[in-house]
């Protein structure tokens, strides 16, 4: 089954070179112009697998938008398409939760890419959390001892440069 994206822009000519991409590359494709209907769109036709919008629509702002999305729809990759060419603007929309940005105008492969990535971001977040909802602990451990989960979490912090292709899991006693 194709993945559903909802492309929200106020500029009808933008909205359909989108979609004329996406659909080509045999994606799902929907579109409107306000941050108010991509929400009703959401809502009543839902579940969408990214959403792409521009960041400044007549109705409401970008951020704010992002904001109500983050808050209703968690799993939702988000990309923010503008033409600001501001570093900072990028950086706040990232901060906030959008996967990621395009300047306009951009090329088809660019956007593309783009949408693959965020796609596939989506799938390994999924992938993750159901393991975790799925995954019961294979022991108990004992008083005062670090369930290896946390652990590795807290390694997986750190950046690490290697050229190791595996992973060895040890059990501390």
């Amino acid at each position: 089954m194709a993945e559903r994206i909802l492309v929200v822009d106020d500029e009808e000519p933008i909205r359909a070179i989108i979609k004329s991409i996406l659909d080509t590359a045999n994606y799902q494709c929907q579109q409107c112009d306000s941050g108010t209907e991509a929400l009703r769109i959401l809502d009543e036709n839902g579940p969408f697998q990214l959403l792409i919008y521009d960041l400044h629509l007549k109705d409401m702002g970008g951020i704010a938008l992002l904001a109500r999305i983050r808050d209703k729809y968690p799993e939702l990759s988000v990309v923010m398409v503008t033409t600001v060419h501001n570093i900072s603007v990028a950086v706040n929309a990232i901060r906030n939760g959008a996967y990621d940005y395009l300047l306009k105008p951009f090329e088809r492969e660019q956007l593309l890419i783009t949408v693959a990535r965020a796609l596939e971001h989506r799938r390994l977040l999924t992938a993750m959390k159901n393991l975790d909802e799925s995954h019961a602990p294979l022991h108990q451990p004992a008083r005062g001892q670090a369930d290896l989960p946390e652990c590795l979490g807290l390694l997986l912090l750190q950046p690490v440069h290697t050229t190791c292709t595996g992973i060895l899991l040890l059990e501390l006693e």
